[in-house]
């Protein structure tokens, strides 16, 4: 599938339903700004300049230090335009990449869908990255973080399944930067090129790609706390580990179960009837759950953005073969 192939009257009205869409998810994501209007104890804005400064002077403890795309460019844009607020670049931002987002995730729906069911898990996909922003309260300059993080998976399937090399050794190259996540795309490569018998050159050079920049900014950036990652949150995650988190532990599964559960069920079923493409994608979803149980915080819906990539087709492909198979059967009746 190629864009280029919409009608153009098609094309304007996508591009104005997701622009349509955008604007509003930044501009609810800011609303929290107004309390620092009339609480005094709040300081969002100042919250924002502590983060990006803490990695523009390598000052933030790692893994946050480390990645350094959207600090830089925050601050880069503001030194050019000194009139723009950290706060309103990250409002710009923030359109700009749920744009991306829609746009590529789109791209890759068509690949295995028609425009209207392509419509759909782009809407569906919003609906969970409104929620997810809801994560932290106001706008944060790492909630463009997880945008762009989806947009680099979403990107660098689309250049896997089109078999475009360059695009998507840059993809992973510059990912890297904004965030180390990208590892857990080569195991998409390697069982793709696995099972197309096509060997592992690619899987090596994706690895190339992701560790230049992943060991680059680690002997480059002096942090006080340089942690590459952190096993602290594992007693927030795991029931039973610690009798004072495991109330919260508790809790942060259920979220994790009502967010998620329903895509893995939905994903699970008729599993083989599935696009082999979407089927070896998913291979990744038990590892980058573990991965988050150990490193991450779970109950932060923001860290399982790049699953709705994986998860969202499948569960579209099972709710098309449900409803045709029932209209078939309605048909038969009447």
């Amino acid at each position: 599938m190629n864009l280029n192939k919409e009608n153009k009257p098609r094309l304007v009205i996508i591009v104005m339903l997701f622009c349509a869409i955008a604007v509003p998810l930044a501009i609810a994501d800011r609303a929290p700004l107004h309390l620092e209007k009339y609480c005094p104890c709040v300081r969002l804005t100042t919250i924002m300049t502590l983060v990006v400064d803490g990695v523009n002077h390598s000052t933030a403890p790692g893994p946050f230090v480390y990645r350094v795309f959207i600090p830089y460019l925050a601050q880069g844009l503001h030194t050019v335009l000194p009139f723009l607020s950290l706060v309103n670049i990250d409002l710009v931002l923030k359109i700009f990449f749920l744009i991306i987002c829609q746009f590529s995730f789109y791209y890759y729906l068509r690949i295995f869908f028609p425009s209207f069911v392509s419509l759909v898990g782009v809407f569906i996909l919003d609906i969970l990255l409104s929620f997810a922003l809801s994560s932290i309260i106001g706008p944060s300059i790492t909630e463009n973080d997880d945008l762009m993080n989806l947009a680099i998976f979403t990107l660098s399937l689309i250049a896997l399944n089109k078999n475009q090399l360059v695009y998507l050794l840059a993809f992973l190259f510059i990912g890297t930067f904004n965030r180390e996540t990208t590892l857990l795309i080569i195991p998409i490569i390697f069982f793709n090129d696995y099972f197309s018998g096509k060997g592992i050159r690619r899987t090596l050079l994706a690895c190339a790609a992701i560790v230049i920049p992943y060991l680059g900014l680690r002997i480059f950036i002096h942090s006080p706390e340089p942690n590459w990652f952190t096993f602290k949150w594992i007693i927030h995650n795991i029931p039973f580990l610690s009798s004072e988190t495991t109330s919260n532990a508790l809790i942060a599964n259920a979220h994790l179960f009502f967010l998620l559960g329903p895509l893995i069920i939905l994903s699970l079923m008729n599993y083989n009837k599935h696009p082999k493409f979407l089927r070896t994608a998913s291979y990744i979803t038990p590892l980058f759950i573990v991965v988050h149980y150990l490193v991450g915080r779970i109950i932060e819906v923001r860290l399982w953005i790049p699953l709705f990539v994986i998860l969202i087709p499948l569960a579209l492909n099972t709710l098309i073969m449900i409803f045709n198979t029932h209209s078939t059967s309605n048909a038969a009746i009447e």
